[in-house]
């Protein structure tokens, strides 16, 4: 009998020996699995992070596009404040010329356009009271080559005058000169006004 108990240990230890190896096998195999999937997950994990990451950073950097036009249009509305502020002054102060001031702006505008011949003046309505008969005499003196005649209409709710020959018309009512000023100077006021670069 002892062989048949020798033989039986020997299964008995072979089968132990195989279930400590299966157990092995499968612990190595399930931290294999363990180990795969903990890699998935980490790489799932920075994957996702790394989305994440850009989005965050591509909303940030709308918000910061956002903010930067927002602001860009507030200081513009602010210069463009400004130069309406400037230019509303300088209207108020050309609707408060003196005689000889605005004397001097007609005689000086009837020069530039060199006419000969014949013109008509039409006066703004808000500039009427300057062209009394002595100051359009005045004007007229002033250019002996002209013969100068003031229409008997006006030019509603503007100051200043055009002066017409013929079919041409030269515009020197306030707003306009102000309107064709404030196209050419804006920019450069605006430099000066907030010493841009």
């Amino acid at each position: 009998m002892s062989d048949i108990t020798k033989l039986t240990e020997k299964i008995i230890q072979d089968a132990t020996k195989k279930e400590e190896q299966y157990i092995i096998e499968s612990e190595k195999s399930i931290e294999r699995k363990e180990e795969l999937k903990k890699r998935q997950l980490e790489k799932q994990v920075n994957e996702r992070l790394t989305r994440y990451e850009k989005e965050i950073r591509a909303e940030m950097s709308l918000e910061v596009s956002d903010l930067d036009v927002k602001s860009r249009a507030k200081l513009l509305a602010v210069k463009e404040s400004v130069l309406d502020e400037l230019f509303d002054e300088g209207q108020l102060r050309l609707e408060q010329l003196s005689q000889e001031e605005f004397d001097h702006f007609v005689i000086t505008n009837i020069e530039k356009t060199q006419l000969t011949d014949q013109a008509e003046i039409i006066i703004g309505e808000n500039s009427e009271t300057y062209a009394s008969k002595s100051a359009v005499q005045k004007w007229q003196s002033a250019h002996p080559n002209l013969t100068l005649t003031i229409a008997k209409k006006t030019i509603p709710r503007r100051n200043g005058f055009l002066i017409r020959q013929g079919d041409i018309e030269y515009n020197f009512t306030f707003e306009a000169l102000l309107r064709s000023v404030k196209d050419e100077i804006s920019h450069q006021l605006l430099d000066v006004i907030f010493e841009e670069e």
